[in-house]
């Protein structure tokens, strides 16, 4: 594979990683990274069949010039094997073939690729439902009552509640047992 072909697919890679704290822009960018990945795919696949087409023009072209001179490439009696066996051990045949496996091994790799961000379209859109059921469950746990939400204080940044929701988030991962409802203070600027 060519050396541009493969920092194209690393570049694209390295986008494929969600950033579960900015689902926005994640959500937001992933049509324009489908589209990218698509055409290049596109391409790819596009260039293996322009080389198994030219592979297919050279087979044909010695196959028309050993049966016309069998002795100028080596062939004592012209029959498909023969004539098949001098075909694949021309240079030009080698260098068609070699061809042929590089740009498919290319479209292949970009399949994968698209077929990756296929995918990642769903863990974005699973991570999106994930956020709001713990948003809607934190509010649960907070006492979700709107009563009880208007009584905090409204200069609490969003930084503040985001950083409390993840402490509690990593305390139920350990298996700590999470404060008391009464017992949650969210940190308030001055």
């Amino acid at each position: 594979m060519e050396q541009d072909t493969r920092v194209k697919l690393s570049s694209l890679r390295q986008r494929l990683v969600i950033n579960p704290n900015n689902l926005e822009d994640e959500c937001v960018g992933q049509p324009s990274l489908f589209a990218e990945v698509g055409e290049m795919a596109t391409e790819a696949r596009s260039a293996a069949k322009k080389a198994k087409d030219s592979m297919d023009f050279t087979r044909a072209d010695l196959s028309f010039k050993i049966r016309k001179d069998p002795a100028k490439y080596g062939v004592e009696k012209v029959t498909e094997a023969s004539v098949e066996s001098a075909i694949i051990i021309q240079q030009e045949y080698q260098k068609a073939a070699a061809e042929v496996i590089e740009t498919q091994k290319a479209a292949d790799a970009f399949g994968v690729l698209q077929d990756s961000v296929a995918q990642r379209k769903s863990m974005i859109k699973d991570l999106v439902s994930l956020f709001i059921y713990n948003y809607y469950m934190s509010r649960a746990e907070m006492g979700g009552e709107r009563r009880q939400v208007n009584e905090i204080d409204s200069e609490v940044t969003k930084e503040a509640i985001m950083s409390k929701r993840a402490e509690i988030a990593t305390q139920r991962s350990r298996g700590v047992a999470g404060p008391d409802k009464s017992e949650i203070e969210v940190e308030v600027e001055d």
